[in-house]
């Protein structure tokens, strides 16, 4: 073996002998260093293929989503940016269902999971009953926070495109 081989070097190099048991005792030495050095270069291997193949915790899978458009307004007239956040009636924490809302008040929501970090993000929602929170945008420090805002009544999102008018209520 290696350590037997370098064990002889250390004769030839020294001139001396070594008795049987100390003979034993470094190449016993040298053979635990050799596996221990080895086994962590093994286990650092393996962990990096079990990393890089993808395996661990298995993401959710996407349900059927359907397209989401439409308008957020405040007694009849647009609102300007923003965000929105639809939360599934019951709650479905592995996923978020938001959209930005542009400057002419409308929207397009989106589905992402949660516990992804790449972010796949993927157009539309599930089907389902949801509740709408708001969240006005806050363009200027000075003016103070806006506080999101939960719409009163309940979305539904049915299995076929989906053309929603949000209306926010009033402060």
């Amino acid at each position: 073996t290696v350590v037997g081989r370098e064990h002889e070097r250390h004769h030839l190099a020294t001139g001396r002998r070594s008795t049987g048991w100390q003979c034993f005792r470094k190449r016993l030495v040298a053979n635990m260093i050799h596996v221990r050095v080895n086994g962590f270069a093994a286990a650092v291997v393996c962990g990096m293929a079990i990393t890089l193949s993808g395996c661990g915790p298995k993401q959710p899978d996407f349900e059927p989503l359907h397209p989401v458009t439409g308008k957020v307004q405040r007694a009849g007239m647009p609102l300007a940016g923003g965000s929105l956040r639809f939360t599934a009636v019951p709650e479905k924490p592995e996923f978020m269902i938001v959209s930005e809302v542009k400057d002419d008040g409308t929207f397009s929501l989106t589905t992402v999971r949660s516990t992804d970090t790449r972010g796949e993000r993927k157009p539309g929602a599930p089907a389902g009953e949801y509740t709408v929170v708001y969240t006005p945008p806050n363009v200027d420090q000075t003016q103070g926070f806006a506080p999101p805002i939960t719409l009163p009544n309940k979305v539904t999102i049915k299995a076929e495109a989906n053309e929603l008018t949000l209306e926010v209520p009033a402060r």
